[in-house]
């Protein structure tokens, strides 16, 4: 009965859900649904011809384009290298994606989150801070986030709650 009701030539291999909804009117029997999955399932020629309900992967869909510096940032580790004279063994890479600078900050594995927003303030926004001081930058160019750093925010991981806290 399920191979006349999937592969007649008015049924056309439907999947399982209007398969059931087909057969449920004229027929039932305990476990039906979860038979005609199974049936399904088991169809070669509905494997081949099964449709994707996805969007498209790859590059099709655009990335936001950051407005300010260091709004937005990639980040990566390299680990597994040689141990260095100061213990560390793994290279911390961030990048801005507006300016395209990178961080390449030589780190231990074993460092706590901490430790690596305290590095991340100091490498990338307290010099970035005294560049935008040596140049007298205003807010109206340097974004929000270099705005509140600059306003005097005591500890790092004060400052890094407020960068986190941009979108």
């Amino acid at each position: 009965m399920l191979d006349e009701a999937h592969q007649s030539s008015f049924s056309i291999h439907p999947g399982s859900v209007k398969m059931y909804k087909d057969l449920k009117p004229l027929y039932w029997w305990p476990g039906m649904k979860s038979a005609i999955a199974d049936y399904v399932s088991r169809c070669l020629t509905c494997q081949k011809v099964k449709v994707e309900h996805r969007d498209p992967t790859g590059l099709l869909q655009p990335l936001k384009f950051p407005k300010w510096k260091w709004e937005r940032i990639t980040m990566d580790f390299i680990s597994g290298l040689p141990v260095t004279p100061r213990k560390n063994n793994s290279v911390w890479v961030i990048v801005d994606r507006f300016t395209k600078s990178t961080h390449f900050i030589p780190v231990r594995a074993s460092m706590t989150s901490d430790v690596l927003g305290d590095i991340y303030i100091r490498e990338c926004f307290d010099n970035l801070l005294k560049q935008d001081d040596k140049r007298d930058v205003s807010t109206e160019t340097t974004g929000p986030a270099q705005a509140d750093l600059s306003a005097g925010l005591q500890t790092s991981t004060e400052r890094l709650a407020v960068l986190l806290a941009y979108p």
